[in-house]
């Protein structure tokens, strides 16, 4: 069967599957022309124009069949889309370039709360002996550190401490007692300290040292696993056997122990 376009009347062949596409509605390969070749259908061959306007535009015609019986080049008559399948070509790319829009912000945004995440893990690490004075912290991220065998030393601020009043007496020439009065000066809570007592002689010079755990000064009241609040103060009474008579004086000091269990002091070069 043929079909000629009424614009340019170039014929073409065509199949019973070509006119089933949008009801016969089909573009002119030659012109451009939309029309329905089902008005033009007929058995015969129709007549052509002249050759000159045949070939006047092959350059922009649509893709060819060769018709050996006849020596006819017939062009393929590609069915006219309608609006519905436009719209829902342009509906179905925009709806690909949105979904392609929305993986790469969740891409971005998943990029910056991992580096945000990271930059938190590493200050934390560098700064957890500071944060371990935070109960919050100690309790949580600091359980993890012990698990790992990697317990955290807090860095307590041992400079907070002051000896506000103190006094000495030596009992029977055996044993010096000393009762001191110290106050947390500093802006956070802090743990009892260590007190560390140096002997000193009529020189000032250091003849012995002894240091002491909380509970070997504090009295029977207060509980040596509390922390002492800022501004709080407590009354420390320290005892110790003088091992020479040459013990005139005393001196005394603060300290934390390490987890290495090395001294921090508040005096570095305390003798």
């Amino acid at each position: 069967m043929y079909t000629q376009c009424p614009d340019c009347e170039i014929a073409f062949k065509v199949t019973a599957d070509v006119l089933k596409q949008a009801a016969g509605k089909v573009r002119c390969g030659s012109c451009g022309n939309v029309f329905n070749a089902l008005l033009y259908l007929t058995e015969q061959m129709p007549k052509q124009p002249t050759p000159k306007t045949v070939g006047a535009d092959l350059s922009e015609l649509r893709p060819e069949i060769t018709n050996a019986d006849d020596g006819f080049t017939s062009t393929i008559i590609i069915p006219e889309k309608g609006a519905e399948e436009k719209a829902l070509e342009d509906s179905g790319d925009k709806s690909q370039n949105a979904d392609e829009s929305d993986n790469n912000r969740i891409s971005i945004i998943a990029g910056v709360v991992a580096l945000v995440l990271i930059l938190i893990v590493q200050f934390m690490h560098q700064s957890r002996e500071a944060l371990a004075t935070i109960p919050a912290f100690s309790n949580t991220v600091g359980q993890v550190y012990r698990v790992l065998g990697r317990p955290v030393q807090p860095s307590w601020d041992i400079t907070g401490w002051r000896f506000e009043i103190t006094k000495g007496n030596i009992e029977d020439e055996e044993a010096l007692t000393v009762y001191s009065r110290l106050g947390n000066n500093s802006d956070g809570p802090l743990p009892y300290p260590l007190i560390n007592i140096s002997l000193t002689d009529r020189f000032k010079e250091p003849i012995g040292s002894q240091i002491l755990d909380p509970n070997e000064y504090l009295p029977t009241n207060l509980d040596p696993r509390k922390l002492v609040k800022p501004g709080n103060t407590f009354n420390a009474v320290i005892t110790i056997k003088l091992a020479t008579e040459d013990a005139t004086g005393f001196k005394l000091n603060v300290c934390y122990r390490l987890s290495d269990r090395r001294l921090r002091c508040a005096i570095d070069d305390f003798k």
